[in-house]
């Protein structure tokens, strides 16, 4: 079974986000094991240069990320994929048994996530609330998986 990690630098969220999330982690719990990790934004201070913020968010993440994990970063100059071309990148990818998905701060992710990570991924070229990515992200995955398995839950 394969691993996916879900990293968001994000502050809390209000429980509709989580339900949201978890309702779609349950439906994949027999094929995927689905790690949501938090990681907590940098206070950002009116003195505080944002890139300061971001480094320090982005070491926090790559102290969490296994080794050998295939590392997926959410990023605006990624590739917009259709979903079943990200079903089709969701095999590949769980053939390193972990996937890491990276969901950045404010101001995205830093320098240093976006150079460990494997493949870059646009959502769409508009902002999102970083609680609403989770549910985008969550959503996108299941119904890739639900194309790899055959299930009717993309209809074409």
């Amino acid at each position: 079974m394969s691993e996916i990690f879900i990293f968001s630098v994000s502050n809390r969220q209000p429980d509709w986000i989580n339900d949201g999330f978890n309702n779609y982690v349950n439906r994949m719990k027999s094929s995927y094991l689905i790690k949501f990790l938090d990681i907590p934004m940098i206070t950002r201070s009116k003195n505080m240069n944002p890139a300061v913020a971001t480094k320090k968010e982005g070491e926090l993440i790559l102290k969490k990320i296994p080794i050998s994990a295939f590392v997926v970063a959410l990023d605006i100059s990624g590739g917009a994929f259709s979903s079943e071309l990200l079903a089709k990148k969701l095999i590949s990818w769980s053939e390193s048994r972990t996937i890491c998905f990276l969901i950045g701060g404010p101001e995205g992710l830093s320098k240093a996530c976006l150079s460990r990570a494997n493949e870059r991924w646009s959502l769409s070229s508009l902002t999102f609330p970083h609680g609403l990515v989770r549910i985008l992200v969550i959503e996108s995955l299941y119904r890739a998986h639900s194309i790899n398995i055959g299930h009717p839950y993309h209809r074409t």
